[in-house]
Parts: C-alpha cells; sequence; structure tokens
C-alpha cells in the first residue's frame, strides 16, 4: 500500500489540492480580506464626512462650484461602496464558496479512494497469501490421497493372488494313517489255531477314515468362505475408500479453481478501483 501511496493517483490528489489551496483559494480569501478593509474604512470616512457636510449645509444657504464638485465626489463614493459591496458579494458566493466546496470534494473523494485501494489491495494480499495456498495445499494432498490409493491397489491386484493367500491357509488337522497290526507271536501260534481277521476291524478303520476326511472338507470349506468373505469385505471397504478419496479430491479441485478464478477478480477489482482514481483525480 506504501508504494501505490507513492505511485497511485493519490499524489495527483495531493497535487491538486495544495494548488487549490494555495494558488486560488489563499490569493481569493486573501483579496476578499483587502477588499472588506477597503470597504469598510471607505464606508467610514464617507459617513464621517456625509456627517458633516449635513451640519455645514444646514449653516448656510450658498452652494459654491466647489460644494457642488464635493457632493458630486460623494456620489460617486456611494456608487462606488455599492458596486464594491456588490464586487464583494460576488467574489464570495461565486468564487470562493465553489473554490472551497470544490476542495472539499476533493478531500472526500481522496479519502474515499485511499480506503479503497488500502480494502482492495489487503484483500487482494490476503487472499493471495493465505487462502489461495492453503486451498492448493488441500488440493494437493487430495490428489497424492488418490495417487496413493490407486498405487495401494496396483501393488494388491499384482502382488497378491489368490494362490498365495490360499497357500498361506493352513488345511486343518493331520490325522495319521492307522496303526499297524503287529503279528501274532510265533510261540502262540504253535499253541493256538490261526484265526482270520475280524470283519468288523478293517470296517472300523474305513469308516475313522472316512470320518477324518469328511472333517478335513468341512475345515477347508470353512476357511475358504470366511476367506472369501474377507476378501469380498475388502475390495469393498478399499473401492469405497478410492471412491471417497476420488470425490474429496473433485471438491478440493473446485473449490481450488473457484479460489483462483477469485483471486483474478480481486485483481482486476483493484485494477478498476486504481483507473477510477486516476479518472476522479
Amino acid at each position: 500500500m506504501s508504494s501505490e501511496s507513492q505511485t497511485g493517483p493519490l499524489p495527483y490528489f495531493d497535487y491538486q489540492l495544495r494548488t487549490l489551496d494555495e494558488s486560488y483559494i489563499q490569493y481569493f480569501q486573501e483579496r476578499i480580506r483587502i477588499e472588506e478593509i477597503y470597504v469598510d474604512s471607505l464606508k467610514r470616512l464617507q459617513q464621517k464626512h456625509r456627517a458633516l457636510d449635513s451640519y455645514r449645509d444646514d449653516r448656510s444657504d450658498r452652494v459654491t462650484s466647489l460644494r457642488k464638485a464635493w457632493r458630486e465626489l460623494a456620489d460617486n463614493n456611494d456608487r462606488e461602496l455599492q458596486t464594491r459591496d456588490a464586487f464583494l458579494e460576488n467574489m464570495k458566493v461565486e468564487v470562493l464558496a465553489p473554490l472551497l466546496s470544490l476542495k472539499e470534494t476533493q478531500e472526500r473523494t481522496r479519502k474515499r479512494i485511499k480506503e479503497d485501494l488500502k480494502l482492495s489491495t489487503e484483500t487482494h494480499l490476503e487472499y493471495a497469501e493465505n487462502m489461495l495456498p492453503r486451498l492448493k495445499r488441500i488440493y494437493l494432498k487430495k490428489c497424492q490421497d488418490v495417487e496413493d490409493y490407486k498405487t495401494e491397489k496396483a501393488i494388491s491386484s499384482n502382488g497378491f493372488t489368490d494362490d498365495m493367500v490360499l497357500a498361506k491357509i493352513p488345511s486343518g488337522p493331520q490325522i495319521g494313517s492307522p496303526m499297524p497290526i503287529r503279528p501274532l507271536n510265533r510261540h502262540s501260534s504253535v499253541h493256538q489255531p490261526n484265526r482270520a481277521r475280524s470283519p468288523s476291524t478293517s470296517t472300523a478303520f474305513s469308516d475313522l477314515a472316512h470320518q477324518g476326511k469328511r472333517q478335513l472338507n468341512n475345515v477347508r470349506n470353512f476357511l475358504n468362505n470366511d476367506g472369501t468373505k474377507g476378501a469380498v469385505l475388502g475390495k469393498s471397504e478399499s473401492a469405497a475408500r478410492g471412491v471417497r478419496a476420488k470425490r474429496e479430491a473433485d471438491e478440493a479441485e473446485k473449490d481450488y479453481r473457484k479460489a483462483v478464478h477469485w483471486l483474478e477478480t480481486l485483481r482486476l477489482r483493484r485494477i478498476k478501483t486504481l483507473e477510477s482514481g486516476y479518472h476522479a483525480s
């Protein structure tokens, strides 16, 4: 604002106000003062001699040529007083009053332009130095959030597959094979007759194997279903986060664009204020 007060329209106002005051107003004020002194002195002189003339005329009936010339001079002085009174009033009303009104108008205009320039400059600087950088930082941060989401999504889709996930899932408890049956003691075979294996023993081992297989399949199905639900839920949350980040980035971009446009509007408004100040000066 200090540079504009030195180079803007305000110096022109100051120069014109000084010229108006020092060259015109002061001259006519002094001229009126001198004229008032002259008219007042002439009036007192005229009144004094009018009183003397009246006293002398009453004491003598003789009117000489000198008295006639003196009376004519006195009448001329009366007419001059009337003329100078009219001239004095004309200077006050038609010259000095408009000059004083012009000075007052110029001072009000200068004050208004100074306030408008100060307001427009401070508003423009405040928006350019504080508001716009803040909105720009928000916009860049939201854009970075979108880029981070895209990077995480690319890493998630390329670095981890379903096979790798399933490979990390435990397959469930291991069920060992049936214990081998030890052969009968040879010594006992001498004394006891050979007996065939019981069919119930092989059936029991078969049922145990089928039951273990069913339990293993149930565990695998449970883990697969839980993993699928977790993957679907994770993808849904990730997609929602991506949509939210994109929406916030778009809103931040709109706010930043509006801020840039408004900053340009403030700059043009400041220029128009300067131009109006020059035109008013």
